[in-house]
């Protein structure tokens, strides 16, 4: 399950932001809308041109480069990097929890299409570190390399 996102620099999300799944708090009121204490049913609502289509987008972003499932919409990719931008990256942050492990995998791209760098951590220890620019791999299972 997703235990929380973050994406800065994304569209209209020029800072970042944080869409945290752990922090139920007063959600008891409907325990249907919790599952391993955290929430798993969310509405998200706002006036026209607020961010939720943008929103949906980010966080769908992970399946246009771990999966062949390509659905999303080229249209919502059109701007993909805020137009105020400074840093000409978009950073992602997902973080899962699969029964007693945490998986925590982030990104950097410069475009929808182009991954700058990418590292996975499980439970806090890294697995992997990627650069694309400098094809840089760290792991923390096997020794450095560089290809």
């Amino acid at each position: 399950m997703l235990k929380s996102f973050s994406v800065k620099n994304f569209k209209n999300f020029k800072e970042k932001i944080v869409l945290d799944f752990s922090k139920i708090r007063d959600y008891g009121f409907n325990q249907y809308l919790i599952k391993n204490n955290l929430v798993n049913k969310m509405l998200i609502y706002g006036p026209n041109n607020s961010g939720k289509s943008n929103l949906g987008a980010a966080i769908m972003d992970i399946t246009t480069h771990l999966t062949d499932n390509h659905r999303i919409d080229n249209l919502l990719y059109a701007y993909y990097l805020n137009g105020d931008f400074v840093d000409e990256i978009v950073e992602f942050k997902y973080e899962f929890l699969f029964n007693d492990k945490e998986i925590c995998y982030t990104y950097q791209k410069d475009s929808q299409a182009k991954l700058i760098s990418e590292e996975l951590y499980e439970n806090e220890k890294l697995i992997f570190k990627y650069n694309y620019k400098n094809h840089y791999l760290h792991s923390g299972l096997i020794k450095d390399l560089n290809y």
